[in-house]
């Protein structure tokens, strides 16, 4: 069952119906776009509804959208939120990257003190995909 919230722009009902990784948007019974979670970064798309240029911006796995710089269903600041959540994307990132440069170092350690051989691929491989992941995240949550 695909969850759905509304708000209202110029007297309009406007609906977001989530489904798997994508967010289809209505106004009224007329569609108006399709807008895809990200797998990195943060989901932050301009759509045109009623006229009115919005932003569309998942916040913690919730959909908003704002208008005129305020959303609609938090009524808060969409430059302050934004803000708010490129820098946790940005701390989420360095965790990401400090990690995968911890697993590396106790990879190397095991490798060179000969204990424990057979996981010193596995850690490598962990320390590479926690590094990149933590590399795409810095890059996707820039300012646009």
């Amino acid at each position: 069952m695909a969850k759905e919230y509304t708000w209202t722009i110029n007297g309009k009902e406007i609906s977001c119906q989530e489904s798997g990784n994508k967010f289809f948007i209505y106004e009224g019974d007329d569609f108006v776009a399709t807008v895809y979670k990200k797998t990195f970064g943060i989901t932050d798309e301009e759509v045109t509804v009623c006229g009115v240029p919005c932003r569309f911006v998942v916040i913690n796995e919730k959909p908003d959208i704002a208008v005129d710089g305020i959303f609609l269903g938090s009524r808060k600041s969409y430059s302050e939120q934004a803000k708010e959540q490129r820098r946790r994307a940005r701390l989420f990132a360095v965790a990401e990257i400090i990690f995968g440069l911890i697993a590396f170092a106790a990879s190397i350690i095991l490798s060179v003190t000969k204990t424990t051989v057979i996981y010193t691929p596995f850690l490598g491989a962990v320390a590479a995909v926690s590094c990149i992941y933590g590399i795409f995240e810095l890059i996707s949550s820039r300012k646009k």
